[in-house]
């Protein structure tokens, strides 16, 4: 009796392993997090911090600091009251053909990355020039809107 007992308890510990050897084998479904990139202001940024977004406002102060060899792009108000800021460290200024400072001041641009804080404000520490746009305001354009072609 304690024999058959035994094969039977010895069975079921089998059939277990082997279903958890076929879970952990088998091909699983993707369930990767799918961030939608999406176009925010300035005034946004601080509802998606920890997502990657493109932000776009008006550079409204800038500041290079020696000491930290960091430059600043503050959009929407000039710094302390900005809502958000593009951080530019030294390493990726060097790829700016003029300091991005002077570049940017004043002019509408989009600024596209992950959004993370510092001192409870937004911003988006620049890797490449690239993730900086300049886009043309209305009042900036001379032009009317191009039309579409009738069909």
């Amino acid at each position: 009796m304690k024999c058959h007992r035994y094969i039977r308890v010895r069975s079921v510990l089998l059939c277990l392993q082997a279903s958890l050897a076929g879970a952990l084998i088998a091909p699983r479904p993707a369930f990767a997090e799918v961030k939608i990139q999406k176009t925010i202001t300035a005034e946004e940024a601080k509802q998606h911090v920890q997502e990657t977004n493109t932000v776009c406002g008006v550079v409204a102060s800038t500041r290079y600091l020696t000491r930290s060899k960091l430059t600043f792009l503050n959009l929407g108000r000039a710094y302390p009251d900005q809502p958000f800021t593009a951080v530019i460290p030294d390493a990726v200024r060097a790829k700016f053909k003029n300091p991005p400072e002077d570049l940017f001041k004043g002019k509408t641009i989009c600024v596209t990355g992950l959004i993370t804080t510092h001192n409870d404000k937004p911003q988006i520490v620049i890797d490449d020039p690239a993730q900086i746009e300049e886009r043309e305001t209305a009042a900036s354009t001379n032009s009317p809107p191009a039309e579409s072609p009738a069909k």
